[in-house]
């Protein structure tokens, strides 16, 4: 998924350099994650506090490289819907799940992700 060279974002970042060297390891070993869940980020990037990692994804985000969507997980699948959303207040009152039963999104988690931003 990512063509990021983390080693220059080191150069720039220095006190950042152990996030970057984790976030580019994890990155090689999730070469088709197309999605990237944060939680799921967060729990697999060893050695790294959030705080830290929650700015270099900031960083990602505002040099344009990710963008920030939310998806939502069906309460009766516990697996994200298709759609995606650019914030949480775009996702409407009912969606259907992979089995096209509808549900009320008020039942559901909205869940943070990012993407590789458009190019």
């Amino acid at each position: 998924m990512s063509r990021i060279d983390f080693s220059a974002f080191k150069t720039e970042q220095p006190a950042l350099a152990p996030t970057w060297d984790a976030l580019a390891h994890w990155f090689r070993e999730h070469k088709k994650v197309r999605l990237i869940d944060t939680r799921r980020l967060g729990s697999e990037v060893a050695g790294v506090r959030p705080t830290d990692l929650a700015v270099a994804i900031t960083i990602l985000v505002n040099r344009g490289l990710f963008e920030q969507v939310y998806g939502v997980v069906a309460p009766s699948t516990r697996t994200l819907v298709d759609q995606l959303f650019r914030t949480p207040t775009e996702i409407p009152e009912r969606l259907r799940d992979r089995f096209a039963h509808e549900f009320n999104t008020d039942d559901a988690e909205v869940v943070p992700l990012l993407r590789e931003a458009s190019k």
